[in-house]
């Protein structure tokens, strides 16, 4: 299976730079880790892809070096993949449960230190479950500095960084090839005057694929009132996503609507989806708080209008990333984490891609 193959790179995730109350703080020098597969099936590729059967066991060996100017020392750690918001892969905390590749993978998590342009092999095993699904499985191997960086922001104010490099791991089980994505509903969203529609989206098939489509809304008597495309990135099999589609041009109001959706994807793959849906008043709220007080039987005006930039057109357009992450479709759940001085926790992430939305006009 290779369809996923050039949408999973190895990460390197060493330069950042953080605002901070308007200022800008670069990650300070000291030791930078990178990770390189050591066997010749994926060294060439910069990351692990593996065919596999339900009970075996794979021997594999990742180089980790010290790209930077000082000592340092570094824990590899298995994590699962999944998707993100906007779709794409990304990457769990090594806090959180493994259920997938990242359980599957059994590797040393004795901290390792490695002097300045010292790089070393670290052998690890892979066990894959005597039952799992068929198709495409990923996780990642993280690098995570053991070092935390502190950096003044400036008027007094210091940034702890934490940097960590990450490197693919998909794991292919023989069986079928399966393109189905399932679409889970519609509901209002949006905030902070951005009027959103959530279109639930579920990948119950084997292998990676791209969704692309419209969400065309009516109103009850089938007057077409949004039409709006989309573009996704992959979204991995077993996952689910609640993807932010933004309304053009035209609030919708509290009320019952009708949603029309067509996804198309992978080399065949075809959905359709018809389900009458409902906006809330709580939701309304939700979007565009109300800047005086509602008084009881007051005459309902019009909705006001969303001016949206040309890009938008409800579709996902990509946010500015690192120079390190140009290249590379997927981002990690949690990149960087930072404390302010005074005990103010600072976590920053990326996914990729972002949501470019209208802003209500009030009247």
């Amino acid at each position: 299976m290779t369809n996923g193959r050039r949408f999973i790179v190895s990460m390197l995730l060493m330069m950042f730079v953080l605002t901070v109350c308007g200022r800008s703080v670069a990650a300070a020098d000291g030791p930078k880790f990178s990770l390189q597969p050591s066997t010749p099936d994926s060294k060439s590729l910069g990351y692990f892809i593996l065919d596999g059967q339900n009970g075996q066991t794979i021997q594999r060996t990742i180089r980790v070096g010290n790209t930077g100017d000082t000592v340092g020392t570094v824990r590899l750690i298995a994590v699962d993949a999944t998707t993100g918001a906007t779709s794409g892969i990304v990457y769990r905390s090594d806090t959180d449960p493994r259920t997938d590749v990242g359980a599957w993978i059994t590797i040393d998590k004795a901290p390792i230190t490695l002097n300045a342009g010292e790089s070393r092999n670290v052998d690890f095993t892979i066990v894959m479950p005597a039952s799992s699904r068929p198709g495409e499985h990923v996780g990642g191997i993280v690098a995570m500095d053991d070092e935390t960086k502190t950096q003044s922001a400036g008027s007094g104010a210091t940034v702890s960084i934490k940097t960590q490099t990450i490197t693919a791991v998909q794991i292919n089980i023989p069986g079928p090839t399966v393109e189905r994505i399932g679409v889970t509903g519609v509901t209002g969203g949006g905030e902070g005057g951005h009027q959103t529609l959530l279109l639930g989206m579920r990948n119950n098939g084997t292998t990676m694929v791209a969704p692309a489509g419209s969400l065309v809304v009516m109103n009850a008597r089938g007057d077409e009132l949004q039409n709006l495309p989309f573009k996704l990135d992959k979204i991995l099999p077993d996952t689910e996503i609640q993807y932010a589609v933004a309304v053009q041009t035209k609030a919708l109001d509290a009320g019952d609507y009708k949603a029309n959706v067509v996804l198309n994807y992978g080399q065949s793959g075809e959905t359709r989806y018809n389900m009458p849906f409902t906006i809330t008043p709580a939701q309304i709220e939700q979007v565009f708080p109300s800047t005086k007080p509602q008084i009881a039987g007051a005459t309902q005006v019009a909705a006001p209008t969303l001016v949206a930039p040309a890009s938008a057109r409800g579709t996902a357009v990509p946010g500015a990333l690192p120079n390190a992450l140009q290249t590379a479709p997927i981002a990690p759940s949690l990149i960087i984490a930072g404390a302010i001085a005074g005990g103010v926790v600072l976590l920053m992430g990326a996914v990729g891609g972002g949501i470019v939305l209208g802003r209500r006009k009030r009247t």
